[in-house]
Parts: C-alpha cells; sequence; structure tokens
C-alpha cells in the first residue's frame, strides 16, 4: 500500500543532482518527501558552458556537455525510483547555471532540494555547491541536505527555531507538519543572549550585567510558549520539547542537528535566525550541519 497521504497532486518537489554524495542524499531525501506527498519530483542537473560559448568547438563541446548532464540526470533518476514510480520523475537536463534554473523552478515547486556540496575539480561544472545561493533566492521551502553520516541519530526529532517573528510562525507550521507526517516529536528551540549594560562596559571590560538577562530569557520563553500552543492548535496530540537555550542561534541550532531528523528555520527573523542563514554564519551553518536544514519562506 502506497505510504501517500492523498492522490491528489500536488506542486512538484524540484532537487538538483551532480552525482556527488551529499546530492545523492539530496535526491533520496526528496524522492521520499514526494512519495509522502503525493507530489513529483524533478531532477535538474547540468553544466555550465560559459568558457566555450564561442569558438569553432562551441557545438561540439556543448553537446558532450548536454550528454554529461543526461547521463547524470538518470543516475539521478534510478536513485528516485526506489522511492517513486517512473511516472512520478521528471529529469531536466539543461546546460547553464544549475542554480539559476533551481530558483527559477522554485517559483512554482512546493519545495526545492539541495545538497551540501557538489562535485569538486573538474566535475565542479555540474552542478556544484550551489546550498547557499538557493536558500537566499529560492521562492519557496528551501532545503539542504549533508552527506549522511554514521555517527548521528537516524530518527530524531524535528528541531524549529523560534524568535516571535511571523517567520518562525511559518517554520513552527512547517515543523510540526513535518513532524506528524513522519511520525516524530518536535523540539522548539528559543535562544537569548545577555545584553551588555553600557554603564559596565568601560569600567569592567565589558562584563554583562545579570540582571539584563532577565528580561530577554522571558522573551525567549514566551516565544516558544507561543509557539507550543500554535502547535496543538494544529496538530493536539503531538509530542512537543522545548528548550531556551543562552547564546546565539546559529550554533545552537548547528548543535541540535547533531541528533535531529531535521532543523527548520525561517528566513526573516527579528534577527538572529536571518543572519543564521543568509549572514554572519550563513554558508558555515548550511555546510557544517549534520541533518536536513529547511529554510521556509513567509
Amino acid at each position: 500500500m502506497s505510504r501517500r497521504e492523498t492522490t491528489e497532486r500536488h506542486s512538484d518537489l524540484v532537487v538538483g543532482y551532480d552525482g556527488s554524495p551529499a546530492a545523492a542524499a539530496a535526491v533520496t531525501w526528496a524522492a521520499g518527501e514526494a512519495e509522502l506527498l503525493g507530489a513529483r519530483l524533478r531532477i535538474i542537473t547540468g553544466a555550465s558552458y560559459s568558457a566555450f560559448a564561442a569558438g569553432p568547438y562551441a557545438g561540439p563541446v556543448i553537446q558532450d556537455l548536454e550528454d554529461g548532464a543526461r547521463s547524470i540526470g538518470e543516475e539521478g533518476q534510478r536513485l528516485a525510483a526506489k522511492s517513486l514510480p517512473a511516472s512520478d520523475i521528471l529529469v531536466e537536463p539543461i546546460v547553464g547555471s544549475v542554480s539559476n534554473a533551481l530558483v527559477e523552478a522554485s517559483a512554482d515547486a512546493r519545495m526545492v532540494v539541495v545538497g551540501t556540496r557538489g562535485r569538486g575539480g573538474a566535475a565542479s561544472a555540474l552542478l556544484g555547491s550551489v546550498s547557499f545561493a538557493v536558500t537566499a533566492h529560492a521562492l519557496c521551502t528551501a532545503v539542504v541536505v549533508p552527506e549522511p553520516s554514521e555517527d548521528r541519530s537516524k530518527q530524531g526529532p524535528v528541531v524549529v527555531g523560534v524568535d516571535g517573528s511571523p517567520a518562525s510562525a511559518v517554520a513552527v507550521d512547517h515543523a510540526s507538519d513535518h513532524a506528524v507526517r513522519h511520525g516524530l516529536s518536535l523540539v522548539v528551540l528559543s535562544a537569548w543572549q545577555r545584553p551588555m549594560s553600557p554603564g559596565l562596559q568601560e569600567a569592567s571590560w565589558g562584563m554583562p550585567d545579570p540582571s539584563w538577562g532577565e528580561s530577554a530569557r522571558s522573551e525567549a520563553e514566551e516565544n516558544a510558549d507561543n509557539a507550543v500552543d500554535s502547535v496543538h492548535e494544529r496538530h493536539p496530540h503531538l509530542a512537543v520539547d522545548v528548550q531556551v537555550v543562552e547564546g546565539a542561534a546559529g550554533p545552537a541550532l548547528t548543535a541540535a542537528s547533531r541528533t535531529a531528523d531535521l532543523v527548520v528555520v525561517g528566513t526573516r527573523g527579528l534577527g538572529g535566525f536571518d543572519r543564521l542563514l543568509l549572514g554572519s554564519v550563513s554558508r558555515a551553518a548550511l555546510h557544517r550541519t549534520a541533518c536536513p536544514v529547511a529554510v521556509v519562506r513567509a
């Protein structure tokens, strides 16, 4: 019996594939999600011809690139076929910017999925590492999948970062739906940082005033409680744990990824989570994560 939630056709899931281990993990992950959601899977693979766009050998070189992209796409199709019927898998080999193609495809996709890093060296012309570009510009939820690791939990909880913003509220909905779909528990993580007391910065070399952290911690606790209330309105029986941690959001979520099945964040938070994915920790956080990370558009 199919494990699909419904036979109704949803928007397609889109995944980038270049033959690398991380891309293979991305295709496998995306195919599993497509099977659960009753969606088709579009596998986009390709090569850049910018260095060979002109000259007497442009035609043969471009043809070779097209053939190579098609061959790699067929490899991705075989991976996806372990979860999906052939009729639900579309392979789209292109010659050009794969990151641009993925972003364009995200305009009418339910989700776009990429691996954390692509092939290096001479093979890097085939997809390369487009995770940061896709998460920064995709018009739908973007998921970054790392290479599989044997030293982490295979079935951990779904972890969602909250900061009280509208974007994190949307992330909470996505995370709770994913947890229910996969039969997992949910962890609501809210981070706070102790402010610096201006009056102490010069006299005490910037040592924090302990009393200044109370309001920040209280706000983080309130954000977490509100998120839990929202989850229980949507999924009354979902098991939810709360973690209110002191420190920056980026390292806290990266640490949580070591035992999580999925980490979910919004793209436009009140500061922390926006910087996590598109600023201060951006590429490092995405490439070091131990589990898939979903970047949910508000």
